[in-house]
């Protein structure tokens, strides 16, 4: 495909599956004939296939949001519903109101929430029912049951998330329930049991409002108070540590980290290859390239019609980014990702990496023999094995100094015996720098300089890799990958 403004190759047409007439254009016509030639004749009905799994996958998602809409507007009807029942509640005292038209106490209101009691609920089981529903207010538990809810509308169609939303219900009814047998005495286990199964009965609506808490599960219940016992300390002691252990490793991620060095350079090497053709894995080179966030990686263009062949990628940014980077000092990560790509693709002689705005492209040009000079040796053959292009990777990030290079930096020294027990350093021209969620100091004491992380290390480092990380931090420069 020729663009229209320059004359930049990509090898294969973004819309080959819906051609008429399926052509490649390599830049040769012999090679360009021959693949054109042997594309089968079923890639459009390969497109076709591919079209009709997004069209599938719409259907599904306009079901998903279907099934999120039904549901909370399930919720709200019968939320309101119940509302229009209550409004000639008779206060009894604070936020606790009595009603002939339900049959079941409940919960019921987000911002200050109100406890509705049935009119023929009994004076001598009022006490227990009231302090059942007031433990569920003291928990929040009218907040957490909404919450929960709809976490459970945007995941209907997973029945494990039903089951979680019963078993949760289920489970607060009984927590309060204990609360209250251990509050208000065992000897009420009785009449509280009695209680329970007379309001069991009809009290649908309160069932149909997933927000509201009913006295539902009554069986279970039941059973659940006539067994209770007072749990004795060491398994409240036991339980405690299981919860705080399984929510600190359910609840958290771990740290955000550059990718290691090591893990970089070996999964980038799996696309080396020493011809420029190769359109896949040169492809993969240069989406896999760390730059600045304020560059979008748009395409690469490959040119192998004469010598010297040579690689374009271009990305798309604003005029005031291309602008800065433009000046000199701003060109680091441009020159270690041109010295990865000679050493990962044998016979690319040139590298343009294309600036793009959406009105004027600028180009940053490296060259094959730049790199030879700038790093006192041939590239592609210093890299023809994974462990040989990890030590070269790590000589092109120590070159090329750019914010991926700070980590390993602070990490390079030689580690002292001096102790670091302090939030921050005991001298006053220390520098505070921040890599990998990590707060790390460096500064020049007597002549030697050195890499303090509080409270773990203090590590002597090079009047070289100090003067590297301040030409990193000043200006700096955040990359991606």
């Amino acid at each position: 495909m020729i663009d229209s403004d320059s004359s930049k190759i990509t090898y294969i047409p973004s819309n080959i599956g819906i051609m008429t007439e399926h052509q490649v254009n390599t830049g040769m016509y012999e090679s360009s004939s021959a693949a054109t030639t042997s594309l089968p004749t079923s890639i459009s009905n390969a497109y076709s296939s591919i079209n009709s799994i997004d069209i599938a996958l719409l259907i599904f998602s306009w079901i998903w949001a279907l099934g999120v809409i039904l549901l909370i507007l399930y919720s709200i009807i019968f939320y309101l519903i119940l509302k229009h029942r209550l409004h000639t509640a008779i206060i009894i005292k604070e936020n606790i109101f009595k009603s002939e038209y339900i049959s079941s106490p409940f919960v019921l209101g987000f911002i200050r929430p109100k406890i509705y009691l049935p009119s023929a609920l009994k004076e001598s089981e009022q006490s227990y029912i009231i302090k059942h529903e007031q433990i569920h207010i003291k928990r929040f538990d009218y907040l957490i049951k909404p919450f929960a809810f709809l976490a459970l509308c945007i995941h209907w169609f997973n029945p494990l998330v039903w089951l979680s939303f019963v078993l949760m219900s289920k489970d607060m009814e009984m927590s309060c329930d204990e609360r209250v047998l251990k509050e208000l005495g065992t000897d009420i286990k009785k009449d509280y049991s009695t209680s329970l199964l007379s309001l069991s009965a009809n009290k649908k609506l309160i069932k149909a409002s997933p927000i509201a808490f009913g006295e539902n599960n009554t069986k279970i219940r039941i059973k659940n108070v006539l067994n209770y016992k007072r749990p004795v300390f060491w398994v409240i002691l036991v339980s405690t540590i299981a919860v705080v252990c399984f929510s600190t490793a359910l609840i958290t991620n771990p740290a955000s980290v550059v990718a290691d060095t090591t893990d970089f350079s070996k999964n980038i090497y799996e696309y080396r290859t020493p011809y420029v053709g190769n359109n896949s894995k040169v492809a993969s080179i240069a989406k896999e390239l760390p730059v600045p966030k304020t560059l979008n990686y748009r395409k690469v263009a490959l040119f192998t019609d004469k010598e010297p062949y040579r690689v374009e990628i271009t990305y798309e940014t604003t005029t005031e980014v291309q602008r800065s980077i433009l000046q000199t000092d701003e060109q680091s990560f441009f020159d270690q990702n041109a010295a990865i790509i000679f050493a990962l693709i044998g016979n690319v002689e040139q590298i343009n990496f294309i600036l793009s705005d959406g009105n004027n492209q600028r180009i940053i040009q490296r060259t094959r023999t730049w790199a030879t000079n700038t790093m006192a040796k041939d590239l592609w053959k210093s890299s023809d094995t994974a462990e040989k292009f990890t030590t070269l990777y790590k000589e092109i990030m120590g070159k090329f100094i750019t914010y991926d290079s700070i980590y390993p930096l602070l990490n390079s020294g030689k580690k002292t015996n001096i102790q670091s027990v302090n939030d921050v350093p005991s001298v006053t021209n220390y520098e505070k720098v921040k890599a990998n969620n990590e707060v790390y100091y460096i500064y020049n004491k007597s002549g030697k300089y050195y890499v303090e992380k509080p409270y773990q290390f203090v590590s002597e480092i090079t009047e070289e890799t100090y003067r590297k990380l301040h030409q990193i931090l000043s200006p700096s420069v955040v990359m991606s990958k």
